[in-house]
Formats: C-alpha cells, sequence, structure tokens
C-alpha cells in the first residue's frame, strides 16, 4: 500500500482521537511504510443540518475543522503522516457525504479508507456514524472499520478471511494476498456451511434434488466440494510465499456469530470479507458485513467487489510479524 485515508470526525463530542485507531493506524503505517492523511468530510448532515452549505456556513465551519484536525493530530506520532484535508460536500445527504470520501480516494489513488465505528446497536448505532456503514455500501476503495472498544490483548499473526467462494470473494482474495504480503501474515480461508434451518432439522433429513438426504450426508458432501475449492486458494497464496490454511464451519450458530468466533478462538489481528455488489447490495451489507463490523472486537477490512483489478503483481517479500496492538 502506498497511501491510506483515516476518516476522522472533527465535531465528534471527544475531540481526542480513539487510542485503539491510533496504534493500528500506526503500526499499519511501519509495516507498509505508506502515507497516512487525516481526512475529514464536512456536510450538512455531519452537522446534523437539513439544508444545504451556503457560502457563509463554510466559511464558519471549514476553518474551524481544520483548526480542530491540527490540534488532535499535533502530538501524534504516526509515520508518514501527512497534513490533513477538510472535504465539503454541499448536500444534506449521508450517502452523497460517503461518496464525496470515495471519490477523493479515488482520485488520490488511496488504496484503503480507515474509519472508526462506535459498535452500536439499534437505534444507537446512528452514532456509529451511519457514515462508516454508508461507506461500507458505496465506497469502491476497500475500507477498514476499527472498532474502539477493541480489546489490547495477544493476537496471532493471521488474517481470517470469511469467503463463500463465489468469484467476488475470489477477487477480493487478490487484494488481501497484497495486504497479507505487506504485513507479514498468514491467512486463515473460513467458509461457513449453511445448515438446514427448518423443521427438517429435527427428523435428521434434508430435501435435496427431489429426495431426502441425511443432514450429517449434505453437510460432509459440503465440506468435501468446498475445501477443493478453497485449497486452490491455499496454492495461489503459496506462490506468493503467503501461508494459508483452511477452517470450514458447519456449526449452527449463524454465519456472523461463525466469523466472530472462529476469528477469537485464532486469535487472528484482522477480518477480512468482501461486500457483495448488484441490486440487492443493501441486503447482503446488512445481512453478513454489517452485523461483522458492528459486534467485531478486531479490525474489519471491508473489499467491494466493484473495483479496479490490481495491476502491478506480487513479488516475494521478506516474511516479517505483525502486531497490531502492543
Amino acid at each position: 500500500m502506498k497511501k491510506i485515508l483515516w476518516a476522522i470526525d472533527a465535531f465528534q463530542s471527544d475531540v481526542s482521537l480513539d487510542k485503539t485507531s491510533v496504534e493500528l493506524i500506526r503500526n499499519l503505517a511501519k509495516k507498509t511504510e505508506c502515507k497516512i492523511e487525516p481526512v475529514y468530510v464536512l456536510s450538512p448532515e455531519q452537522l446534523n443540518l437539513s439544508v444545504e452549505f451556503t457560502p457563509q456556513l463554510i466559511a464558519h465551519y471549514k476553518p474551524a475543522a481544520e483548526k480542530t484536525l491540527k490540534q488532535v493530530l499535533k502530538n501524534t506520532q504516526i509515520p508518514g503522516l501527512i497534513a490533513p484535508q477538510v472535504l465539503v460536500e454541499n448536500a444534506p445527504s449521508l450517502t452523497q457525504t460517503a461518496e464525496a470520501l470515495n471519490a477523493y480516494a479515488l482520485s488520490t489513488g488511496a488504496d484503503l479508507i480507515a474509519v472508526g465505528t462506535h459498535a452500536k446497536k439499534g437505534l444507537a448505532r446512528m452514532l456509529l456514524g451511519s457514515f462508516a456503514e454508508a461507506l461500507l455500501l458505496h465506497s469502491r476503495v476497500p475500507i477498514l472499520t476499527i472498532n474502539p472498544k477493541t480489546k489490547s490483548k495477544a493476537r496471532d499473526n493471521s488474517i481470517l478471511f470469511a469467503t463463500d467462494g463465489s468469484p467476488s470473494s475470489e477477487e477480493a482474495f487478490k487484494y488481501l494476498l497484497k495486504l497479507a504480503q505487506d504485513l507479514g501474515t498468514k491467512i486463515t480461508l473460513y467458509h461457513y456451511i449453511r445448515n438446514p434451518i427448518d423443521p427438517i432439522i429435527q427428523s435428521g433429513a434434508f430435501l435435496l434434488g427431489g429426495g431426502w438426504v441425511p443432514v450429517n450426508t449434505y453437510v460432509r458432501d459440503e465440506s468435501a466440494q468446498i475445501e477443493q475449492e478453497l485449497q486452490k486458494m491455499v496454492e495461489k497464496a503459496k506462490k506468493e510465499g503467503i501461508k494459508a490454511e483452511i477452517l470450514i464451519d458447519s456449526g449452527y450458530e449463524g454465519i456472523t456469530e461463525g466469523i466472530l468466533n472462529s476469528a477469537a478462538e485464532t486469535k487472528a489481528v484482522m477480518i477480512a470479507l468482501a461486500a457483495q455488489s448488484g441490486p440487492i447490495t443493501a441486503t447482503l451489507i446488512g445481512s453478513i458485513s454489517r452485523q461483522v463490523v458492528r459486534s467485531a472486537e478486531t479490525p474489519v477490512w471491508v473489499i467491494h467487489t466493484e473495483i479496479q483489478k490490481p495491476k502491478a503483481k506480487l513479488k516475494p517479500k521478506k516474511k516479517s510479524t505483525i502486531r497490531l496492538y502492543s
């Protein structure tokens, strides 16, 4: 990676920077040797205004935002940290605010947008800044969400990649290989087998192809098939000098809980997954990515499938270890 945009809220109630975010950004900067650009999108929506910005409002709020960003970053020691940028979006729209940051990221060649969350649920998630969720839906640049409640504890040198074996997931895996190379981590390929969940379970059988198949047989066959697909990804990683292992989950807890529990059990430094594209994007984001982002105790790396393919060929890199938490 060459550049990371660090989304910061200049007018949050607590103007001090979250220690977890600072620590993570600092370690990413050390490992990747990339530039870190703090960015705030000044918009009516961010200030809870229902009208478009006027030149007078911009003249009042923009200097204040610039001053605040400089103050909170004054004593922040992060390698590659450059001057903060305040963007202006006139429309009182959360979507357009997120798209303004995405457009800036694309125009400046940013490889990643790092944004903090408050991991709220229900109505309280409005403080998430729903801004983070809007980025998940609209950004064509990979997103790294950071939960300020992340516990600083010993973690393994691995990234948990939740994959369904789809083409979009395989595309995201190419970007993950580049990230794992930069960070010197191994990859755990996680796949959750959706067990039949209706009264059929009680009878121990599953209707498949017009006939009843024992649930255990169905799970076994699915496991064998997906393992073959994941093994191909393991071989791709191996060619790039990256260690990868397979973890297939056939529990009944649900995919979100499965991802979170597996990340905890493997002591992963990060969870990675692909955001699906198409007309049902919001539904898919809401059912998986959103829930993981809200509840994860580790950073979550989300890559949208509608992005430009990497041009540079992967180059072998000397192995190293990463520690995102002190």
